[in-house]
């Protein structure tokens, strides 16, 4: 028996409608044992911003323009080119450190996009066997990694990273379920080897092999999606099969927590259809402009194009330079345009205006950019997808409108929910005539903002989250749990709301 005094699992990447249908058909058995014994519900997202600032914001209880984040890989602000990759490091006190600085004995084992904190009193595994793992796990104190490596041995690279220089391969689909299903098994070790070894006041790990099945194997559990068929010889839907082992697993670890331990679960953000390939965005603004495409802009489209011939062998050794390439290439493109689109997720886009003042070469005054983002917004607005007469967005605002904070100006200027209903092979409206997208995107599933909660309090039984339950509230939530003092957040206590049937 492991002793836990409170207990955080998410569950990165599960879609909410299909964890609740698959539960209530009792597909899911230990998940749905979990939710009838706990407060439940759904959580909202952040409007317009992709999975990869969520996980900042629930660590920490604040908005992306107060931690800044709404990418992994970002410009500074008043900069062209993104220099850094896969930062998620906020300046804000995380749930971890908060619980480590009140002398609380913490576990912080694989949780996505976490990081290390210092003075720690407790450990610390970060991406040992996570999404894009290895390289790069660390660990507190840094001879863990070493210990658990002796006694678990090395887990596979993800099965996204695997790919990461490959075309697509959508009839791949039982070689990589197969591969998911080990990393569950990879995940369970870690967690049955750290659990008991500590009198945990506070203990946060996560199953995050649905983020990789739910990129590369949605079109396999998706009727609709073009690639459907493609790797039909599995006999089964590979998401409900990896759930079933993620819900098995869950069921392993929750057993070893005593009576009295308290639990958060979290999952999502959610999964769905993936068919806005990244440089549409771009291609959209470079039509509205009516310029003529810089020579920076003719040459990425060029290099792009000879990327997918190039061998699929020689691609890695070729990484680098084609990455710096490419970043030189579009900081030279945009200081030369009125606006360009920042890569932000694939289920979102981001549109950054080149503001006088805060560009190096800004283009647009102050005095223009609420009527010059209108415009932008209208346009964007009025164009439909050719292949089903629907809008391209289902949400587009401007960004300081919804979101305040010191590092607002980090942020896009205006962000952008794409409609995922359908393959989009063609847009059309009056401002941009006809831009053709003349490939699906290299992943069929992308994340949507849908997530979940599970709150389970000894005594208290079933009940509901309150209506407006956000991202933003599980870090105090887990405050309030931890019995720490206030955490300096913009969410607040989901305990407070909840109703108990």
């Amino acid at each position: 028996m492991a002793h836990c005094k409170v207990f955080f699992l998410v569950v990165e990447a599960a879609e909410p409608a299909l964890l609740n249908q698959w539960m209530d058909a009792g597909l899911l058995p230990q998940l749905s044992a979990l939710r009838d014994r706990s407060l439940h519900g759904p959580v909202r997202g952040l409007r317009g911003i992709g999975a990869n600032a969520i996980w900042p914001s629930v660590y920490t209880g604040v908005g992306p323009a107060t931690h800044g984040l709404y990418y992994h890989d970002q410009p500074e602000s008043g900069s062209y080119q993104a220099e850094k990759e896969n930062r998620t490091r906020v300046e804000q006190q995380t749930i971890w450190g908060a619980a480590s600085d009140e002398g609380q004995l913490v576990g912080l084992v694989d949780l996505p996009r976490a990081f290390t904190s210092k003075q720690f009193n407790g450990i610390q595994v970060i991406d040992w066997n996570t999404h894009f793992s290895p390289p790069g796990c660390e660990s507190y104190p840094s001879a863990l990694e070493e210990q658990i490596a002796e006694r678990l041995g090395e887990p596979a690279a993800c099965v996204c990273l695997a790919r990461q220089y490959r075309e697509p391969d959508p009839a791949d689909v039982a070689g990589a379920l197969a591969r998911l299903g080990q990393s569950v098994k990879h995940t369970t070790a870690l967690i049955d080897d750290q659990l008991p070894s500590r009198n945990w006041d506070l203990f946060l790990t996560s199953f995050d092999q649905l983020h990789c099945a739910g990129h590369l194997l949605w079109h396999r559990h998706d009727r609709s999606h073009p690639w459907h068929l493609a790797g039909a010889d599995a006999d089964c839907d590979p998401l409900l099969s990896l759930c079933q082992d993620i819900d098995t697993a869950v069921g392993r670890v929750l057993d070893q927590l005593p009576d009295s331990c308290r639990i958060v679960l979290f999952a999502g953000p959610g999964m769905g259809p993936s068919y806005v390939r990244p440089e549409l965005l771009d291609a959209i603004l470079v039509a509205l402009d009516k310029r003529r495409p810089s020579t920076s802009r003719k040459l990425i489209g060029a290099l792009k194009t000879l990327w997918h011939h190039v061998p699929q062998s020689w691609r890695q050794g070729l990484s680098t330079v084609a990455r710096k390439a490419d970043r030189t290439l579009q900081g030279r493109d945009r200081s030369s345009r009125p606006c360009y689109s920042v890569r932000s997720n694939d289920s979102v886009g981001g549109i950054r205006v080149n503001l006088e003042g805060r560009e190096a070469n800004g283009m647009i005054t102050a005095a223009e950019m609420e009527s010059y983002c209108d415009r932008l917004i209208a346009a964007i607005k009025a164009i439909r997808i050719v292949d089903n007469g629907e809008p391209l967005v289902t949400d587009i605002f401007r960004t300081n409108q919804i979101y305040h904070g010191q590092c607002i100006d980090q942020l896009p200027d205006i962000l952008i929910e794409w409609n995922q209903t359908c393959a989009i092979s063609a847009l059309t409206s009056p401002d941009i005539g006809l831009i053709r997208q003349d490939r699906l995107p290299d992943w069929s599933g992308t994340h949507t903002g849908r997530s979940m909660a599970m709150i389970h309090l000894p005594g208290r039984g079933q009940g509901r989250l309150p209506d407006d339950a956000s991202v933003l509230d599980i870090a105090p939530t887990l405050a309030e749990l931890c019995g720490l003092p206030g955490l300096e957040s913009e969410g607040k206590s989901l305990l407070a709301g909840a109703t108990t049937s």
